[in-house]
């Protein structure tokens, strides 16, 4: 079990890391390139920064504060090609969209942030995913922030 806790407690350490890191990576690209596509990708870095906040607004907190506050109810589904054709809005500028998902990164990671060993093995049913635990939940939201780091890295 020490295994379990010091893995849950690494992944939290990274999680908390990781908010900032999406904050940062942007800041490296000329503030004129920010609408540009990524080389090879029909993706601009205003656009992942605005698919990763959506995300986490719409999926991983509903599902996460749904699964911490024992509500039951069904996870949320989240089609990302709906919100691009739908949602997505690129007049947003990248300034807002940032601090936007900083907040709510922010409160995700305070919340989530000493919570009682068997918290992490609470279960929730997702339409698409099936049976899903909160570390899961966690370690999806933790791959989908890192992934959005490593792509403006690479612009």
């Amino acid at each position: 079990m020490h295994e379990l806790y010091s893995y849950r407690s690494r992944l939290m350490e990274r999680y908390s890391q990781v908010g900032e890191e999406v904050s940062r990576a942007p800041l490296a690209i000329p503030k004129s390139a920010w609408q540009d596509s990524l080389k090879g990708r029909d993706t601009s870095p205003n656009q992942l920064i605005a698919c990763l906040h959506a995300l986490e607004n719409q999926l991983f907190k509903p599902g996460i504060f749904s699964l911490l506050d024992s509500i039951g109810k069904p996870l949320p589904l989240f089609d990302v090609n709906v919100w691009l054709e739908t949602g997505y809005k690129s007049d947003v500028s990248l300034e807002i969209i940032l601090n936007a998902y900083l907040e709510l990164h922010t409160e995700m990671d305070t919340r989530l942030q000493d919570l009682p060993i068997e918290a992490w093995t609470l279960t929730g049913r997702h339409p698409w995913w099936g049976c899903r635990t909160l570390q899961w939940w966690v370690e999806s939201n933790l791959v989908e922030a890192e992934a959005v780091v490593g792509k403006l890295v690479q612009f």
